[in-house]
């Protein structure tokens, strides 16, 4: 429901929607990624910037997909710094990159395809992100 909220500019209304889900999801970092871009659209940019802080003390503890922490720099204006996640999300093979193009946050971004010229190659495909795939 936040991204229904979020695509309409009702970014009040969004915010509370991704706060339940974060609340739910016991601090999910695709929701708090989602939670960050928000606020960054938003114009809330010092809570952004605090959500990536979170996303990014939280990845020295567990995983979490650098495509999560691209988001929040996309809402936040840092065009670059969001596309050297995603490279970092395709180096990783992370499985959150076969939705890319329909992803609200990375969709909206613009230059997907001119920045990667994996995007579309003949790699970029569902077996390239299978999990048998990593590389540990």
């Amino acid at each position: 429901m936040g991204w229904a909220y979020e695509q309409k500019g009702r970014f009040e209304q969004a915010v509370e929607e991704f706060e339940k889900a974060r609340a739910l999801s016991a601090g999910s970092p695709l929701i708090i990624g989602d939670l960050g871009y928000c606020y960054a659209l938003w114009g809330r940019k010092d809570k952004a910037q605090e959500l990536l802080g979170e996303l990014l003390d939280l990845s020295e503890r567990r995983y979490v997909s650098p495509v999560n922490i691209a988001v929040i720099h996309f809402g936040l204006g840092s065009k670059a710094e969001g596309f050297r996640w995603l490279e970092r999300a395709y180096e990783e093979r992370d499985c959150r990159l076969v939705w890319l193009k329909e992803y609200p946050p990375t969709s909206a971004c613009g230059g997907i395809r001119a920045s990667f010229p994996w995007f579309e190659s003949s790699a970029w495909s569902a077996e390239h992100f299978h999990p048998l795939a990593y590389r540990h």
